[in-house]
C-alpha cells in the first residue's frame, strides 16, 4: 500500500478511487468467464450429463483463480480518471477532466472528520475502519475516506479529532432529534459520502489532510 507522498504545491492533483468500477466489473467477467470454461472443460473431460455438480465445483474454483490472478495483474496497471484536485482558490472532485463538488475556501466551510468500525470483511478485514473527512459549504460537501487498519488510524493526523459516528444499529427505532447536533451533522456527511465519496489510499489521505492544514489550517479544530 506503500507509495510515495505527493509534494504539498500550493495545485496539487491526488488520485482518487484506487479500485475504480470498470476494473471491479471486468474483474466479475473474468470470474463468469472462468466459471463457463472449467464447467464445459470438466464436461468435455468427465461426461456426467450437463448439470454435474463436480464440473460446477471446478468452474467456481478455476473462476475464483482467474479473477485472483487477474487482480493481481491488473491491479497496479488500471489507472483511475477520477482525482481530488486542490489549489487556493477551490477544491473539487475532477473526473474524465469535469469538476463537480466545488468547495470556494471564501465561504465558510465546515471540516467534519468521522470514522467508524467496519463490521464485516469485505475488502479489507473486519474491524478496519472507514476514516472520512468532508469540506461543506451550503449543503455542498466534498466528501473523502480510506479504509484503514487500527494501526494506521492511531498514525493519522489529527487522529483524536475524528469522531466515532453513531451506528446503524443505534439509529434504528430511535429518534434522530435525540442525536447531538454534530451527529446530526456527521450523518448528512456520512450520506454524502455514501452517494460520491471519493476513496484515498492512507498515504493519500495523509497528503490531502497535510495539504489542507498547510493552506487552511483555520478548518481544523485546535484542541
Amino acid at each position: 500500500m506503500s507509495q510515495e507522498a505527493l509534494p504539498l504545491q500550493d495545485t496539487i492533483r491526488i488520485p482518487v478511487d484506487p479500485e475504480p468500477t470498470s476494473l471491479r466489473v471486468a474483474l466479475v467477467g473474468i470470474f463468469i468467464a472462468g466459471v463457463v470454461v472449467g464447467y464445459i472443460t470438466t464436461i468435455f473431460a468427465f461426461p456426467q450429463g450437463t448439470c454435474s455438480p463436480l464440473a460446477f465445483i471446478i468452474g467456481l474454483v478455476v473462476g475464483a483463480g482467474l479473477m485472483q490472478l487477474s487482480e493481481i495483474y491488473l491491479k497496479p496497471r488500471w489507472q483511475s480518471n477520477k482525482f481530488v484536485e486542490c489549489s487556493t482558490a477551490q477544491l473539487h472532485v475532477l473526473e474524465k477532466n469535469q469538476p463537480t463538488q466545488i468547495i470556494k475556501p471564501e465561504g465558510t466551510v465546515t471540516l467534519d472528520m468521522w470514522y467508524f468500525v467496519i463490521p464485516r470483511a469485505t475488502r479489507v478485514p473486519k474491524g478496519w475502519y472507514m476514516v472520512a473527512l468532508s469540506a461543506e459549504v451550503k449543503d455542498i460537501f466534498l466528501p473523502v475516506y480510506a479504509l484503514v487498519s487500527p494501526e494506521q488510524f492511531e498514525t493519522l493526523p489529527y487522529s483524536k479529532h475524528f469522531k466515532l459516528l453513531t451506528s446503524k444499529e443505534e439509529l434504528k427505532g430511535g429518534d434522530l432529534s435525540r442525536l447531538s447536533k454534530q451527529q446530526r451533522r456527521l450523518l448528512k456527511a456520512e450520506a454524502a459520502r455514501d452517494i460520491h465519496g471519493a476513496e484515498m489510499t492512507y498515504e493519500n489521505l495523509v497528503t490531502y489532510i497535510n495539504w489542507l492544514e498547510v493552506h487552511f489550517p483555520e478548518w481544523f479544530p485546535t484542541h
